[in-house]
């Protein structure tokens, strides 16, 4: 579908974008204004972006129904191409999709990453409707799945290893403590069979060095498919010589 209206007043260089853009067309209104630099070794983004009624589906972007469409509004200040080089902020406000004629929102989102010390120490808090809390030490989120494999497959031998045939060597050394509240935003659209009626609560620690992890997860009552389940608990422990769940409820 080729686009109705585009303007663009910016500078535009080899991997450099300086200016504003915008776009506006049946299928997506949109603007832009900021920087977006590709450095190969500094890559930053500076800019607030905006758009309105973009479809989704109909441009392609995801295979879902064609009703969908979102607006929002963005301001990104950070460098780093990938969560692990991630240092600044991302704001996401004011957040609609429509969906099948049902309408779920979002009011505000807010990540922000930062440096605790030389020595590899990070912190990544997350602030929204839905998601607040942090995680805090020493971590590579692209290794999060490839080392739980790992870690698992001492205990569970049937368990694949990861594909790849050396493992970089990175000590996961980290707490985490998530709330999740006003969970029934993505269920609605994601399990409409869940029905959380209160906040969930995932904390833990990781310490891959010493082979510990602790996960605990709570929320008060939560139903499924009509069936009510009262205070339920998670908790999960591992180290070096055994790994033990423990799954309860009233």
């Amino acid at each position: 579908n080729p686009l109705n209206t585009i303007f663009i007043d910016a500078l535009v260089q080899e991997n450099r974008f300086n200016g504003e853009l915008s776009i506006s067309d049946s299928l997506i209104h949109a603007t832009f204004l900021g920087e977006i630099d590709f450095d190969s070794i500094h890559p930053a983004f500076y800019f607030k972006a905006g758009f309105d009624d973009l479809k989704i589906a109909k441009l392609g972007l995801m295979d879902v129904d064609s009703s969908a469409s979102i607006s929002s509004r963005v301001h990104m200040n950070f460098t780093g191409l990938d969560m692990d080089a991630f240092l600044g902020s991302i704001r996401i406000d004011s957040t609609k999709l429509l969906y099948k004629d049902e309408v779920y929102s979002l009011d505000s989102l807010h990540i922000f990453s930062s440096k605790l010390n030389n020595a590899g120490g990070k912190q990544l808090a997350i602030s929204s409707d839905v998601i607040n809390g942090s995680i805090i030490g020493e971590y590579e989120i692209q290794d999060f799945s490839d080392d739980m494999l790992l870690m698992t497959h001492e205990f569970i031998h049937q368990i694949d290893m990861p594909a790849t045939e050396e493992k970089n060597v990175f000590d996961q050394d980290f707490n985490f403590n998530f709330t999740l509240a006003n969970t029934n935003k993505i269920t609605s659209l994601l399990m409409p069979a869940l029905q959380v009626n209160d906040s969930i609560f995932v904390n833990g620690a990781w310490k891959e060095k010493s082979q510990k992890m602790q996960f605990h997860l709570h929320t008060n009552s939560f139903d499924w498919n009509n069936m009510k389940i009262i205070s339920p608990n998670l908790d999960y422990k591992a180290d070096s010589q055994a790994m033990i769940t423990n799954l309860s409820c009233n």
